[in-house]
Parts: structure tokens; C-alpha cells; sequence
């Protein structure tokens, strides 16, 4: 059981990409000029229909860093405003890093909010981005 759960964790983590860098294209050789050290990154979430989320991001450097990292932030619309429900971080020492978890929601509506950073030896850029909303 515990090796399939981690091929399905594997195969969901590499459609999130997909779609994270799909929908991030435009973005990304629009922003292309004005990114120093990114590749790319993006924030996603996919909600199955029996309430499990699935919160992801990943962020690719261009160079060579010290460190990468992400904190990823679960949310959910309580009227017009949006209240955390949980957080995630990673930080690794090389220019790729990534976060794919699993969790229960409740009927509501969900987005995920992901802070990047990349820093190397001559400085650091951090960037900002938003899943589109998700409805369970």
C-alpha cells in the first residue's frame, strides 16, 4: 500500500508540474528578462472528490545557488477574504526544490499562495505566485 501511495504522490507531483508549467509559460518568457535567477516557478492545487488536496509548488534556478526555498500557504475564501489553513516550507542547497502534500478540506472554496526564493552568491530574488481557485 505505502508503495503505491508513493507512486501515486510521484505521478501527481509530475502532472502538477506539467500543468504549473504549461500555465506558467507565458508567464515566464514574459517575466524572462526581469527574472534573475528563476527558471521558472509556479503554485498549484488539484482537490478530489472525496476532499483530499493536493497543494503543490516547485521553483528551477538558472545557476548556481546557495539555496532555494518555498513556503506554501493553503487557503480557503471565507467570504470576500481568504484565512490560512496551513503552511508548508522547504529549503534545499542546490537550484531546485519542490513540495507536494496531501490533505482533508472541507466543502469551500481553496487557493494556494507560494512565496520562492533563490539565493546565490552575488544576491537573492524572490517571487510570488497564486493557484487559481479550486472549489470542493
Amino acid at each position: 500500500m505505502k508503495r503505491s501511495k508513493k507512486i501515486a504522490v510521484a505521478l501527481l507531483l509530475s502532472v502538477c508540474m506539467l500543468f504549473g508549467s504549461v500555465a506558467s509559460v507565458a508567464y515566464a518568457e514574459e517575466a524572462q528578462s526581469r527574472m534573475l535567477y528563476f527558471s521558472y516557478y509556479y503554485a498549484d492545487l488539484h482537490i478530489e472528490d472525496d476532499g483530499r488536496a493536493f497543494p503543490c509548488a516547485s521553483l528551477a534556478g538558472k545557476c548556481e545557488v546557495n539555496s532555494s526555498s518555498i513556503m506554501l500557504i493553503l487557503q480557503r475564501q471565507i467570504g470576500d477574504s481568504w484565512g490560512n489553513v496551513n503552511s508548508w516550507y522547504v529549503e534545499e542547497d542546490y537550484e531546485f526544490a519542490s513540495i507536494l502534500e496531501e490533505c482533508r478540506v472541507s466543502r469551500g472554496t481553496y487557493r494556494c499562495v507560494g512565496t520562492f526564493t533563490i539565493t546565490t552568491d552575488e544576491g537573492s530574488e524572490t517571487r510570488y505566485a497564486t493557484s487559481a481557485e479550486r472549489t470542493y
